[in-house]
């Protein structure tokens, strides 16, 4: 699998820049405000390079779950009669 790459990237804010760092990890995007200092940022970039380089984070893909439909249909109606409340409940 191929290491991600960590950007650093300098915003424009209201009274100055703000650097922030870009990585993907098991196709989720990782975004992390360092602060206006680009030395202290570039290190941390460096660091964090250096942890996903050898590997502290899981690069490879977790194996997907098969579940039949009727099991999947089973486990929504079980979430959605707990977490959500009807209709008639909420308007009253």
């Amino acid at each position: 699998m191929k290491i991600p790459r960590v950007n650093l990237r300098k915003i424009p804010i209201k009274n100055g820049y703000v650097y922030i760092m870009d990585y993907t990890v098991n196709g989720v995007r990782k975004r992390t405000s360092i602060g206006s200092n680009k030395r202290i940022a570039e290190s941390i970039v460096a660091q964090k390079q250096t942890e996903l380089t050898l590997g502290k984070y899981s690069l490879l893909p977790e194996e997907k779950l098969i579940i039949s439909f009727s099991a999947l249909v089973d486990k929504f109606l079980l979430y959605h009669n707990r977490n959500k409340p009807g209709t008639v409940n909420r308007i009253n």
